[in-house]
């Protein structure tokens, strides 16, 4: 099963909702995005995006490019967090299969194998934080469907859409110019399954 990043106030926003949520992801398209208006979309083929450039006269390998999105229509995602194991805070025992999460219990601090709060060499507090680059599915506690995915230019999103992202109009106080680019369009709806 694959895991989505998020951050903080988007995950807590998905928890929190029983609405459709929507992001947009780059991973893939580099090379297309380096020059976005010299490349065409051409549609889907096996499931993967299709890319053609315009020098193409046939189906020629060097100007058509298929990408692969990460996510497929129809699967469970595991959404990454910072967690950490939870510890006994009097024998110090380590619990692998309960877990704290950096958005509800931020004040989490790391102690010893005496219960005494662990101290960088700088002096400043050890994080008990793992990051949620390395969050596996067994520490995971929310999981989202993907019901659509498809490629669409980046400044094609709608108010509704900016929306569905997670943006508040009421604090946008300009309009921002995008950079032209082309996004892999995740879209989920809010689900709950125990694996």
């Amino acid at each position: 099963m694959n895991g989505i990043l998020f951050k903080p106030w988007k995950i807590k926003a998905i928890a929190e909702s029983d609405r459709e949520w929507q992001t947009r992801r780059l991973g893939g398209l580099k090379e297309i995005n380096e020059h976005p208006d010299e490349w065409i979309f051409k549609g889907t083929i096996d499931g993967k995006y299709w890319f053609q450039h315009p020098q193409c006269e046939r189906d020629d390998w060097l100007y058509n490019r298929y990408i692969k999105p990460r996510y497929q229509v129809g699967e469970v995602v595991y959404i990454k967090e910072a967690y950490c194991h939870k510890v006994d805070p009097i024998t110090a025992e380590v619990s692998y299969d309960e877990f704290w999460y950096r958005l509800d219990n931020p004040d989490v601090i790391k102690v010893d194998g005496d219960g005494g709060q662990e101290f960088n060499k700088d002096g400043t507090e050890k994080s008990p934080w793992v990051s949620p680059l390395l969050m596996p599915q067994s520490a995971a506690r929310y999981f989202t469907k993907i019901t659509d995915v498809r490629a669409e230019r980046v400044q094609d999103i709608t108010e509704e859409d900016a929306k569905a992202e997670g943006i508040d109009p009421r604090f946008c106080t300009r309009r921002i110019e995008i950079e032209p680019g082309i996004s892999s369009f995740i879209s989920g709806a809010k689900a709950r399954f125990s694996i």
